[in-house]
């Protein structure tokens, strides 16, 4: 008995499951080094900004914000107009 899953797979009682046109094609983007790599870059960029989005990033932030205004040269010359 075969049933057909939306062009995706294909199950057999006797076989278990073989890869269907769909399957193939994302098999083959997969392994092209690009895609791979874009798909990548897209998931981890969607971690990130999950993360950042939900807040629990601020606890490296703020020290690091901190630490980039301590690093900011002073200025030498005194401007009286600021208190």
């Amino acid at each position: 008995m075969i049933i057909r899953v939306t062009g995706l797979l294909f199950f057999s009682s006797t076989t278990g499951c073989e890869e269907g046109l769909g399957m193939r094609f994302l098999t083959k983007m997969i392994r092209n080094p690009i895609f791979a790599a874009a798909l990548s870059c897209l998931l981890v960029f969607l971690a990130v900004v999950g993360v950042r989005g939900a807040g629990n990033l601020e606890f490296l932030e703020l020290p690091a914000y901190d630490w980039f205004v301590r690093m900011q040269p002073g200025s030498s010359i005194h401007d009286p107009r600021i208190t």
